[in-house]
Protein backbone atom coordinates (compact mmCIF):
# COMPACT_ATOMS: atom_id res chain seq x y z
CA UNK A 1 0.00 0.00 0.00
CA UNK A 2 1.04 3.72 -0.83
CA UNK A 3 -0.20 6.73 0.11
CA UNK A 4 1.32 10.44 -0.58
CA UNK A 5 2.97 11.66 2.30
CA UNK A 6 5.03 15.09 2.77
CA UNK A 7 8.58 15.61 3.00
CA UNK A 8 10.55 18.19 4.75
CA UNK A 9 12.76 20.93 3.83
CA UNK A 10 14.22 23.25 6.11
CA UNK A 11 12.09 26.08 4.57
CA UNK A 12 8.66 24.17 4.30
CA UNK A 13 8.25 23.66 8.09
CA UNK A 14 7.69 20.83 10.20
CA UNK A 15 4.79 18.30 9.25
CA UNK A 16 4.88 16.97 12.25
CA UNK A 17 3.61 20.03 14.02
CA UNK A 18 0.27 19.33 14.33
CA UNK A 19 -1.92 18.24 17.50
CA UNK A 20 -1.43 14.29 18.26
CA UNK A 21 -5.12 15.12 19.80
CA UNK A 22 -6.54 14.87 16.27
CA UNK A 23 -5.23 10.95 15.13
CA UNK A 24 -7.25 7.97 14.79
CA UNK A 25 -5.29 6.19 17.74
CA UNK A 26 -6.41 9.39 20.57
CA UNK A 27 -9.76 10.04 19.35
CA UNK A 28 -10.32 6.00 20.05
CA UNK A 29 -8.45 6.26 23.64
CA UNK A 30 -9.97 9.03 24.65
CA UNK A 31 -13.29 7.96 25.91
CA UNK A 32 -11.72 5.23 27.28
CA UNK A 33 -9.47 6.92 29.26
CA UNK A 34 -12.01 9.52 30.59
CA UNK A 35 -14.33 7.35 31.34
CA UNK A 36 -11.59 5.28 33.56
CA UNK A 37 -10.64 8.99 35.37
CA UNK A 38 -14.30 9.19 36.22
CA UNK A 39 -14.68 5.92 37.39
CA UNK A 40 -11.32 6.40 39.68
CA UNK A 41 -13.07 9.43 41.00
CA UNK A 42 -16.12 8.16 41.75
CA UNK A 43 -14.91 5.30 43.36
CA UNK A 44 -12.96 6.99 45.69
CA UNK A 45 -15.48 10.10 46.90
CA UNK A 46 -18.18 7.26 47.52
CA UNK A 47 -15.57 5.12 49.45
CA UNK A 48 -15.14 8.34 51.80
CA UNK A 49 -18.41 9.66 51.66
CA UNK A 50 -19.35 5.67 52.87
CA UNK A 51 -16.95 5.71 55.63
CA UNK A 52 -18.06 9.01 56.78
CA UNK A 53 -21.86 7.89 56.76
CA UNK A 54 -21.61 4.81 58.59
CA UNK A 55 -24.31 5.33 61.22
CA UNK A 56 -27.64 4.01 62.70
CA UNK A 57 -30.64 5.44 59.86
CA UNK A 58 -28.37 6.33 56.84
CA UNK A 59 -29.16 3.22 54.71
CA UNK A 60 -31.35 5.30 52.99
CA UNK A 61 -28.81 8.07 52.14
CA UNK A 62 -26.31 5.42 51.78
CA UNK A 63 -28.10 3.87 48.58
CA UNK A 64 -29.00 6.98 47.02
CA UNK A 65 -25.58 7.83 47.26
CA UNK A 66 -24.73 4.82 45.37
CA UNK A 67 -27.28 5.62 42.52
CA UNK A 68 -25.78 9.18 42.28
CA UNK A 69 -22.38 7.64 41.73
CA UNK A 70 -23.87 5.26 39.05
CA UNK A 71 -25.45 8.22 37.27
CA UNK A 72 -22.33 10.22 37.35
CA UNK A 73 -19.82 7.40 35.45
CA UNK A 74 -23.25 6.62 33.10
CA UNK A 75 -23.03 9.98 31.68
CA UNK A 76 -19.29 10.42 31.54
CA UNK A 77 -18.96 7.39 29.67
CA UNK A 78 -21.97 8.64 27.15
CA UNK A 79 -20.55 11.88 26.79
CA UNK A 80 -17.30 10.92 26.14
CA UNK A 81 -17.93 7.97 24.11
CA UNK A 82 -17.46 9.81 20.23
CA UNK A 83 -19.93 10.44 18.09
CA UNK A 84 -20.88 7.94 15.50
CA UNK A 85 -20.12 10.06 11.79
CA UNK A 86 -16.42 10.10 13.44
CA UNK A 87 -16.13 6.13 13.18
CA UNK A 88 -15.85 4.25 9.32
CA UNK A 89 -18.39 1.47 10.05
CA UNK A 90 -18.44 -1.60 8.34
CA UNK A 91 -21.52 -0.82 6.20
CA UNK A 92 -20.49 0.93 2.61
CA UNK A 93 -21.79 4.52 2.01
CA UNK A 94 -20.69 6.21 5.29
CA UNK A 95 -19.63 9.55 4.95
CA UNK A 96 -15.73 10.24 4.46
CA UNK A 97 -13.16 11.10 6.79
CA UNK A 98 -11.32 13.56 7.12
CA UNK A 99 -9.89 16.14 3.84
CA UNK A 100 -8.29 14.15 1.07
CA UNK A 101 -5.21 14.93 0.01
CA UNK A 102 -2.76 14.33 -3.20
CA UNK A 103 -2.20 14.88 -6.81
CA UNK A 104 -5.35 12.68 -6.92
CA UNK A 105 -6.89 13.63 -3.53
CA UNK A 106 -7.67 10.70 -1.62
CA UNK A 107 -5.80 7.95 -3.57
CA UNK A 108 -4.09 5.49 -1.84
CA UNK A 109 -2.69 2.63 -3.88
CA UNK A 110 -2.55 -1.67 -3.41
CA UNK A 111 0.24 -3.11 -5.49
CA UNK A 112 -0.10 -7.28 -5.35
CA UNK A 113 2.06 -9.53 -6.19
CA UNK A 114 2.07 -13.23 -4.83
CA UNK A 115 5.44 -14.37 -6.55
CA UNK A 116 7.21 -11.84 -4.26
CA UNK A 117 7.78 -14.04 -1.17
CA UNK A 118 8.13 -17.52 -1.52
CA UNK A 119 8.31 -18.92 2.26
CA UNK A 120 7.01 -22.43 4.41
CA UNK A 121 5.37 -19.82 6.92
CA UNK A 122 5.79 -18.37 10.20
CA UNK A 123 6.71 -21.28 12.25
CA UNK A 124 9.25 -22.63 9.82
CA UNK A 125 13.11 -21.90 11.31
CA UNK A 126 13.03 -19.88 7.42
CA UNK A 127 13.06 -15.81 7.51
CA UNK A 128 10.47 -14.05 4.90
CA UNK A 129 12.39 -11.57 4.59
CA UNK A 130 15.61 -13.37 3.42
CA UNK A 131 17.24 -12.33 0.37
CA UNK A 132 16.09 -16.33 -0.41
CA UNK A 133 12.21 -15.93 0.27
CA UNK A 134 11.39 -11.96 -0.61
CA UNK A 135 13.00 -11.33 -4.98
CA UNK A 136 14.10 -7.93 -4.95
CA UNK A 137 13.49 -7.97 -8.88
CA UNK A 138 9.86 -8.00 -8.00
CA UNK A 139 9.92 -5.80 -4.88
CA UNK A 140 11.05 -3.41 -7.43
CA UNK A 141 8.56 -3.83 -10.05
CA UNK A 142 5.44 -3.58 -7.11
CA UNK A 143 7.08 0.04 -6.03
CA UNK A 144 7.49 0.92 -9.52
CA UNK A 145 3.77 0.41 -10.13
CA UNK A 146 2.89 2.20 -7.15
CA UNK A 147 4.94 5.36 -8.09
CA UNK A 148 3.28 5.09 -11.04
CA UNK A 149 -0.23 4.53 -10.05
CA UNK A 150 -0.10 7.33 -7.55
CA UNK A 151 0.49 9.98 -9.47
CA UNK A 152 -0.64 9.16 -12.83
CA UNK A 153 2.33 9.49 -14.66
CA UNK A 154 4.03 7.11 -17.30
CA UNK A 155 7.75 6.77 -15.67
CA UNK A 156 9.17 7.00 -12.55
CA UNK A 157 11.17 9.72 -12.95
CA UNK A 158 7.87 12.09 -13.66
CA UNK A 159 6.22 10.48 -10.79
CA UNK A 160 8.89 11.73 -8.22
CA UNK A 161 8.64 14.74 -10.24
CA UNK A 162 4.91 14.97 -9.89
CA UNK A 163 5.19 13.98 -6.27
CA UNK A 164 7.56 16.36 -4.85
CA UNK A 165 5.76 19.44 -7.58
CA UNK A 166 2.63 18.79 -5.31
CA UNK A 167 4.17 19.20 -2.08
CA UNK A 168 5.89 22.11 -2.89
CA UNK A 169 3.00 23.71 -4.91
CA UNK A 170 1.05 23.38 -1.68
CA UNK A 171 3.36 24.07 0.62
CA UNK A 172 4.07 27.62 -1.10
CA UNK A 173 7.53 25.98 -2.75
CA UNK A 174 6.12 27.04 -6.27
CA UNK A 175 6.44 24.53 -9.03
CA UNK A 176 9.19 22.82 -8.74
CA UNK A 177 10.51 19.44 -7.78
CA UNK A 178 13.39 18.69 -5.43
CA UNK A 179 16.08 20.88 -4.90
CA UNK A 180 19.69 20.36 -3.54
CA UNK A 181 19.97 20.49 0.39
CA UNK A 182 16.38 19.59 1.15
CA UNK A 183 15.25 16.81 3.28
CA UNK A 184 12.86 13.79 2.81
CA UNK A 185 11.88 12.30 5.88
CA UNK A 186 10.72 8.71 5.48
CA UNK A 187 8.87 6.88 8.20
CA UNK A 188 8.87 2.50 8.33
CA UNK A 189 6.94 0.59 10.23
CA UNK A 190 9.07 -0.68 12.97
CA UNK A 191 6.26 -1.75 15.50
CA UNK A 192 8.02 -4.78 16.32
CA UNK A 193 11.21 -3.71 16.25
CA UNK A 194 10.27 -1.92 20.05
CA UNK A 195 12.78 -1.89 22.95
CA UNK A 196 11.49 -2.00 26.23
CA UNK A 197 12.37 -2.64 29.97
CA UNK A 198 12.09 -6.43 30.39
CA UNK A 199 10.62 -6.52 26.87
CA UNK A 200 10.15 -10.26 25.89
CA UNK A 201 10.67 -9.34 21.94
CA UNK A 202 13.90 -7.91 21.92
CA UNK A 203 17.18 -7.36 23.44
CA UNK A 204 17.34 -4.37 25.28
CA UNK A 205 21.02 -3.85 25.22
CA UNK A 206 21.72 -4.75 21.36
CA UNK A 207 17.97 -3.61 19.50
CA UNK A 208 18.49 -7.26 18.28
CA UNK A 209 14.80 -8.89 17.57
CA UNK A 210 15.14 -12.38 19.83
CA UNK A 211 14.08 -15.58 17.76
CA UNK A 212 10.56 -15.49 18.67
CA UNK A 213 9.48 -12.82 16.57
CA UNK A 214 12.00 -12.93 13.71
CA UNK A 215 9.24 -13.45 11.39
CA UNK A 216 6.37 -10.60 12.77
CA UNK A 217 5.40 -8.08 10.16
CA UNK A 218 7.77 -5.57 9.12
CA UNK A 219 9.17 -3.81 6.89
CA UNK A 220 11.45 -5.96 4.44
CA UNK A 221 14.70 -4.88 3.53
CA UNK A 222 13.79 -5.19 -0.26
CA UNK A 223 11.32 -3.01 0.02
CA UNK A 224 13.78 -0.16 1.91
CA UNK A 225 16.26 -0.63 -0.82
CA UNK A 226 14.43 -0.20 -3.60
CA UNK A 227 12.74 3.20 -1.88
CA UNK A 228 16.39 4.21 -1.37
CA UNK A 229 17.98 3.26 -5.09
CA UNK A 230 14.66 5.38 -6.40
CA UNK A 231 15.35 8.40 -4.64
CA UNK A 232 19.11 8.21 -5.60
CA UNK A 233 19.35 6.82 -9.07
CA UNK A 234 15.45 8.46 -10.36
CA UNK A 235 14.47 11.00 -8.46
Amino acid sequence: MLSQCASWSPSAGNPLDASRAAYPCQRVAFPLASSFVLWVCALLGSAYAWRRGRGPGLVWWRAALWLGVALVVGAGVVISTPRPGLIAGQAPGHEPLGVAKGIFPGRVVWVHAPEATEWAGYSSSERWWQPAHTDLSVVEVMVSKALRSLSGQETDAAAWESIFGYFNRTHGQGERGDATGEKIAIKINLTTCNARSGSSTVDAATYEKKSSIMNTIDNSPQLILTLLRQLVYVA
